[in-house]
């Protein structure tokens, strides 16, 4: 008898376990990007050499540049980040130079939303709650201040969203060489990373 309660127990466990893995692994849903390296923070921290695209440059924060703007909160313990709790209102976070607007009628209840830096090296956002598919597109802004595109008359950049499988999908972007931000309207959230060429 004592044998056959723990073989229950033990088929109760692994189907409790499918049961967990299958609803937190919706395939119908974006979901959070891979760390896409291995210091445990999962940060994207690009080196010169690497690229999104084949015959891209990646924007690089010129040295310095992350603490003049944040102090001391720059370092892979602290990452900086912002939240705010938006509803069908809509509303805008703000994070340093970067933003993420919400319109009104994009989500229909009031939900806590999170932008944070994912890249000591480069321009890189997590965006959450990840998964969240939105009713009207939200747009994220992303500034290049601090970057070798900083003094371009006409940078070519693109927002890009970081897919979990380590490839990457370029978004329709809008460059504000004035402002010295790129635009892209998201349908849902993960981590997402600026990148395009010098012209």
């Amino acid at each position: 008898m004592k044998t056959f309660n723990r073989s229950l127990a033990a088929i109760a466990l692994v189907l409790l376990s499918l049961v967990l893995i299958t609803g937190c692994n919706r395939l119908d849903t974006p979901t959070s990007s891979q760390p896409t390296t291995e210091d445990g923070m999962g940060l994207w921290n690009p080196g010169a050499d690497d690229h999104v695209v084949p015959g891209d440059q990646i924007p690089m924060y010129r040295p310095g540049f992350l603490e003049r703007e944040w102090g001391m909160a720059v370092n892979p313990l602290n990452i900086p980040n912002a939240t705010a709790h938006i509803g069908p209102e809509g509303g805008i976070i703000r994070l340093g130079r970067h933003s993420l607007t919400i319109p009104a009628g994009a989500v229909d209840a009031d939900i806590t939303f999170k932008i944070s830096g994912a890249s000591l090296t480069a321009i890189a956002s997590d965006c959450a709650p990840s998964g969240l598919v939105f009713a009207i597109p939200a747009t994220l802004t992303l500034s290049y201040a601090g970057t070798q595109y900083e003094d371009a008359a006409n940078p070519d950049l693109s927002i890009f969203y970081a897919l979990p499988d380590g490839t990457y999908e370029e978004y329709p972007s809008t460059v504000d060489p004035v402002n010295k931000t790129v635009s892209a309207p998201l349908n849902h959230f993960s981590r997402y990373i600026l990148s395009g060429m010098m012209l």
